[in-house]
């Protein structure tokens, strides 16, 4: 599901589908803020900074590194930081 409302981390299951809705509501955002194209190249390239137990925040730091990586502007990186702060996510990079 990307249309709910749910926020890290008092909204977390403990179950994976449940609370991957967080994270796919969180890049269906980005992805509007980004357009299509943009989004979705960041989305695959930060997949390759993250291992396989990443928590939502490491992934969170990666797909800002990654969209800085790719040379994305001030502004849809402040973006994406924008989207996953008001998630929930703990945005250091």
């Amino acid at each position: 599901r990307l249309d709910t409302n749910k926020h890290y981390p008092e909204k977390v299951a403990g179950e994976l589908h449940a609370d991957g809705e967080i994270w796919s509501a969180a890049l269906w955002q980005i992805r509007g803020a980004l357009g299509a194209t943009k989004a979705d190249k960041v989305i695959l390239q930060h997949h390759f900074l993250v291992s396989s137990s990443a928590t939502f925040n490491q992934a969170s730091n990666a797909l800002v590194t990654a969209a800085i990586n790719l040379g994305y502007t001030a502004s849809e990186v402040e973006s994406i930081r924008s989207v996953l702060r008001a998630r929930g996510f703990t945005v250091t990079n």
